[in-house]
């Protein structure tokens, strides 16, 4: 009895060493980059209104006109009748494979004016054509020049309070998210 018991049990534990033997030798198949860039292309075409940080105008609704994505970034240009826009996105996917935006940005220039906001610090106060009083959180980087009347330097080398008057007139060059423009330049005007 004990030697069928023994055997028996020889004879399980080969069948699953059987088993897990010819399971990992299955190729695990690595996801398709190909097809990770059509779900890309796509996703951002279905929610090109919702990705801009400029909202559509006269009731008009944003199409895509050109895409490319590759290597987790990628650039796309885009209209809705009235206004043409070009943007720039970074983009990952994550295991179950759906698309996730972490930037979506399109390029900035404008004139206006500069407040300090209690809370967030500077704001730019500009219009566009049909929008008047429109504001915008400024975001200085490291790389952000300041160009005054006496000269030029970075924006974070500054004491802003000190150096930028409340309502001074600038010229704001940089990208802009939902929220914020991340500054390139800001020019005295």
């Amino acid at each position: 009895m004990k030697k069928t018991t023994t055997l028996i049990l020889i004879i399980v534990a080969l069948v699953f060493f059987g088993i897990y033997y010819m399971i990992s030798q299955i190729p695990i198949s690595e996801p398709d980059p190909q097809d990770q860039t059509t779900a890309v292309l796509q996703y951002v075409r279905n929610n090109i209104s919702e990705l801009s940080p400029e909202p559509a105008v006269l009731g008009g609704t944003f199409y895509v006109t050109d895409i490319k994505a590759e290597n987790g970034s990628g650039t796309v240009s885009y209209e809705d009748g009235h206004i043409a826009l070009q943007g720039t996105f970074s983009y990952t996917i994550d295991v179950a494979g759906n698309v996730i935006i972490e930037n979506f940005s399109i390029p900035f220039d404008d004139v206006g004016n500069i407040v300090r906001a209690p809370t967030t610090g500077w704001n730019f106060l500009y219009e566009e054509p049909g929008q008047p009083a429109l504001s915008i959180e400024l975001e200085f980087t490291d790389q952000s020049q300041c160009k005054f009347k006496g000269g030029e330097i970075l924006c974070l080398a500054l004491s802003s309070d000190a150096a930028f008057k409340q309502g001074m007139r600038v010229g704001i060059i940089g990208t802009r998210t939902k929220n914020t423009v991340a500054v390139s330049s800001l020019t005295e005007l």
